[in-house]
């Protein structure tokens, strides 16, 4: 296509046209007059050949298609009399960009969430091939609305992208130059390597503005595009500390905060589908709870060292177990039953136990007031004024009846002894004695 008939086919005004710039490049909004649609021109000057804006559409449609991902449908180049320019033709989307969504409208956390979801899918399959986006921000995240509502966030500006080998990382000057510095990772400010950790980095930058409603790293007193301004951006980004305010976002997002923000690469090693997993809590209206865990006694001074993942197979295609795992309710409701049955048990045991030893005592009480000892029935019958109970009606001395105060008085003192005498003499074999001798008598019972 030559550049009569790129200019006739597609329709567009520089001056009132204009959406806004890109790293290496200009959008502006056309009408394509064959296909009868809008759709947006990226125009860039070609200065070099590793920031050609071919490139980067080279890049883009030589992946596969995918939903967050904005393809481009041709590219360009033309002579201008400014010199030579890319000319990349991509869709149109009305929505704008993620910068555009957070500053005019109010969204509700769980459609956010789902935004976010979708971008990390989108960087999940751009890391899967080798690419490295570098440049990751709301304003190169566009904004497609589906017939049911749905919003569907589409990454876009690869200008400073690469496709490269996953251990390798990459230094270069016009990345560093090019990249917005409040979404740039420290390793990336500083001129180290990059790998995909830079654009888990720059995710977990926008994670914070939309939990929070405002940038983690500010240019403090300064203008935020002056030198001094992007000064002490650079400096509170390669501090290593987080913003006090992290603190104070709710669960999950505080961890995902913490888990990307990590000054040192080799620390953040939460993959996407591990931030998928979080993100899924809010956008599936999970319940929310802040979480008191060490991230409120965490020292802010202090480098966030990431949880240790469990043991086994890992690295970025790493799928996490959900955090709010339901718990199997029939086997913790069998369980809490075989407990209730074993307490009742020991209880009416030891109620038996009880309730046997007291029929014992009692009964050893009863027979021992009702049972009588032979030995004893012995000793009664031989002896029986040692065990006639004492009346008090016979302690008085009964009176004498005449017929005995008569024999008292015939009886002679010689008639006293003589009988006295006769019965001393008694030999011991006429005495009477009890056919059998008890084993023992207690006489003093």
């Amino acid at each position: 296509m030559t550049y009569q008939e790129f200019l006739s086919r597609y329709s567009f005004d520089r001056e009132n046209d204009r959406l806004g710039n890109g790293s290496f490049g200009t959008v502006y909004k056309a009408y394509d007059m064959v296909l009868d649609c809008w759709v947006a021109l990226k125009i860039a000057p070609v200065t070099g050949e590793g920031t050609r804006l071919r490139r980067e559409a080279e890049l883009v449609c030589g992946l596969p298609p995918h939903p967050n991902i904005a393809r481009y449908e041709a590219c360009y180049t033309f002579e201008e009399p400014t010199g030579a320019v890319d000319v990349a033709v991509l869709s149109y989307y009305p929505g704008g960009s993620l910068a555009d969504l957070i500053d005019t409208q109010e969204t509700s956390p769980e459609v956010m969430a789902d935004i976010l979801t979708q971008i990390l899918e989108g960087l999940k399959f751009l890391h899967s091939r080798n690419v490295v986006h570098r440049d990751l921000k709301p304003a190169n995240i566009l904004i497609a609305k589906r017939p049911d509502g749905r919003i569907v966030p589409k990454i876009t500006d690869f200008g400073i992208s690469r496709q490269s080998d996953p251990d390798e990382t990459v230094v270069e000057e016009t990345v560093t130059a090019a990249a917005t510095v409040s979404y740039a990772s420290p390793e990336q400010l500083s001129g180290s390597g990059m790998t995909s950790a830079s654009d888990t980095w720059s995710f977990g930058v926008i994670a914070y503005l939309v939990a929070s409603g405002e940038m983690p790293f500010t240019s403090g007193e300064h203008a935020p595009k002056s030198l001094m301004g992007r000064a002490e951006i650079v400096r509170q980004v390669t501090s290593g500390k987080l913003p006090e305010k992290t603190a104070t976002l709710p669960y999950p997002w505080q961890t995902i905060v913490r888990s990307c923000l990590v000054a040192d690469p080799r620390g953040r090693t939460i993959s996407e589908d591990e931030l998928i997993a979080l993100l899924r809590q809010v956008r599936d209206s999970a319940p929310v709870l802040p979480r008191t865990s060490d991230a409120e006694t965490r020292s802010l001074d202090t480098e966030y060292v990431p949880p240790v993942k469990p043991s086994g197979p890992q690295g970025r295609n790493y799928v996490p177990k959900p955090d709010l795992d339901v718990p199997n309710v029939k086997q913790k409701s069998s369980a809490e039953l075989k407990i209730v049955i074993v307490i009742l048990i020991l209880a009416l045991g030891v109620l038996t136990l009880f309730l046997v030893g007291t029929w014992n005592r009692k009964n050893a009480v009863t027979r021992t007031s009702t049972e009588r000892s032979p030995v004893r029935d012995r000793a009664e019958r031989y002896f029986p004024e040692r065990y006639t109970p004492v009346v008090a009606d016979t302690l008085a001395e009964p009176a004498p009846s005449p017929d005995s105060e008569e024999e008292t008085a015939e009886t002679s003192p010689e008639q006293d002894f003589t009988q006295s005498h006769d019965s001393l003499s008694t030999t011991p074999s006429e005495v009477a004695m009890p056919e059998t001798e008890p084993d023992s008598v207690d006489y003093f019972d």
